[in-house]
């Protein structure tokens, strides 16, 4: 058993908008952790200011064990909690190969990333898909 073998990747409710205050927390803890991001643009006075915030409000992705996580919530102020699944009553965490697939698609701030409309194809909830070519070439999901 290595010491990687306890790390899974857990989705974590951050509450009041404070996911890029948490981020910076658990990056110099040096703790992996994922934020999908997105540009903002606003106006402060005549100028427009184009900044990254979080693409999703109040998630965080975090790779870690359980346990860690349990020491930084009881030992810190970071405002984090566990997202529950209802049918297990643990924390929810996600397949290795997923998290992957989601960054590589969420990860890229800067890609013109296409959504398609649903009458583009005839998909069905549940429906497997692979990317085939472009930049995200090999991402699978469902």
């Amino acid at each position: 058993m290595t010491i990687n073998d306890d790390l899974k990747w857990y989705a974590l409710r951050v509450t009041y908008n404070r996911e890029m205050k948490v981020k910076q927390a658990l990056d110099s803890l040096k703790i992996e952790n994922f934020l999908p991001l997105k540009y903002r643009i606003f106006m402060r006075g005549e100028r427009r200011i184009k900044q990254k915030v979080a693409a999703i409000h109040n998630l965080l992705f975090v790779r870690s064990s359980l346990c860690r996580i349990h020491e930084l919530k009881q030992s810190t102020t970071l405002p984090i909690r566990y997202i529950i699944d209802k049918e297990s009553q643990q924390p929810i965490s996600i397949p290795e190969t997923q998290m992957n697939n989601f960054i590589a698609v969420a990860g890229s701030i800067d890609e013109q990333i296409v959504y398609l409309e649903p009458d583009v194809r005839n998909f069905t909830k549940g429906d497997k898909v692979r990317i085939t070519a472009g930049v995200f070439k090999g991402t699978e999901g469902y």
